[in-house]
């Protein structure tokens, strides 16, 4: 911005140039009311209990003016006063313009809409406070893999370097791979169900890549199954001349065969082999979305 030094002198002259110079310094600091937007209220205006509002600045069309404040009506609107000038014998007519704001029954703009700026330290606490997730946080994400929200990716092992993610290595370390020097990496969640950190279970209790596990399907063996019994095809047979389809034992005492205190070398029987091995599915009800991490602050 120009300025102008009074006090470098006595008698220092006020022209026509010198007023136009000052002038223009003070409309381009009024432009700098145009970063809160074109309406609101700068400072002052606060209102009291009984519907009166405080003097203060407000902001209109990105201009600054006094605000007069006064009893609150639902509209407001500027004032102009033009004031005449006489020096030296000549008159200069509206050689003055003063403007302010105040409230009016005809006003042309809505009180309610004018709303106050915050600081820019209220800004910074108020940002602070929003500024989203913490550098690794995993989310769900159901959008196209291509829209990944920008300071995400996806939680698929990539390795990254240290360099370009500080704060997130921070956070993950090596847990889930990488040197530790230069890199490191992002777990991978591919494929996988989540299960929630338990520090009283072993297969829980800590949060990298070693603690993981499970299948997609499984085979029954002897040892899953319950202790049970087959009932098996036999009987006794009195000396009754017929052919059992299971056959007889090889040898016999008397007319007795079968399973009875009587029964002497009985052949076992067996059942016709069934079962294929073939593995089931032992996964819950599943639907496909993308586990995501945020990787910046």
């Amino acid at each position: 911005m120009d300025s102008i030094n009074f006090l470098g002198k006595a008698d220092f002259p006020i022209s026509s140039q010198t007023m136009e110079m000052l002038q223009g310094m003070t409309q381009l600091a009024g432009a700098l009311a145009i970063l809160g937007g074109p309406n609101y209220i700068l400072t002052g205006c606060n209102e009291s209990g009984v519907g009166v509002v405080s003097p203060g600045i407000i902001v209109i069309g990105g201009q600054p003016y006094a605000f007069l404040g006064g009893n609150k009506k639902a509209k407001i609107t500027i004032q102009e006063t033009k004031e005449n000038l006489i020096a030296f014998g000549v008159e200069y007519p509206e050689a003055r313009t003063k403007r302010a704001v105040v409230f009016s029954d005809t006003g042309e703009y809505v009180w309610a809409d004018f709303e106050r700026v915050p600081t820019n330290l209220e800004l910074k606490t108020l940002f602070q406070s929003i500024k989203g997730d913490a550098p690794g946080t995993v989310k769900m994400w159901a959008g196209q893999v291509s829209k990944i929200p920008v300071g995400y990716m996806l939680c698929n092992g990539d390795e990254l370097l240290i360099s370009a993610y500080p704060d997130l290595f921070d956070t993950l370390g090596v847990s889930f791979g990488g040197n530790g020097i230069s890199s490191f990496k992002l777990p991978d969640l591919r494929g996988r169900f989540v299960v929630s950190y338990d520090s009283s279970d072993t297969d829980y209790n800590e949060i990298n890549s070693s603690k993981k596990g499970g299948s997609k399907t499984a085979k029954l063996i002897e040892s899953n199954l319950p202790p049970h019994k087959h009932i098996m095809p036999w009987g006794e047979n009195v000396n009754v001349d017929w052919n059992p389809p299971w056959g007889y034992a090889q040898d016999y005492m008397g007319n007795r065969r079968g399973s009875n205190g009587n029964d002497n070398d009985n052949s076992w029987a067996y059942t016709s082999p069934v079962g294929d091995s073939v593995p089931f599915d032992i996964r819950p009800p599943y639907f496909t979305l993308a586990y995501i991490i945020k990787v910046t602050a």
